[in-house]
């Protein structure tokens, strides 16, 4: 169907999107490159850091686990695996902005600016 078979149909007449694709990429290559970058930005898959060969002094503070999880050191600087976390859900559990306001009367201005 063309523009000139529907004159009314807005998807047909609307501006394309500008994806940001390089001309010299194909789709599925541009599809890939953001994958890899995503995943890159997000540091999963094979970007994930792991246990590296150089020792450190990060482990973590409930069982001295090697394998904490580099979100919460990064973001929180706080040092604690993934299965602490989960066994410690009263210590390591997080709110989302609307349950901080609810549950303790917070207003929009007595919370942080997070940018996103």
């Amino acid at each position: 169907m063309s523009v000139e078979d529907d004159p009314f149909n807005r998807v047909l007449h609307a501006p394309e999107k500008n994806t940001g694709k390089p001309a010299h990429m194909t789709l599925k290559e541009w599809e890939r490159h953001q994958l890899l970058k995503g995943l890159r930005n997000r540091k999963e898959g094979p970007f994930e850091p792991g246990i590296g060969l150089i020792p450190t002094n990060k482990k973590c503070r409930e069982c001295g686990s090697l394998e904490i999880d580099w979100q919460w050191d990064e973001v929180f600087s706080c040092q604690v695996c993934g299965k602490c976390k989960d066994k410690f859900p009263e210590k390591y559990s997080l709110l989302t902005k609307t349950e901080a306001k609810n549950d303790y009367l917070l207003t929009d201005r007595m919370l942080p600016k997070i940018p996103t």
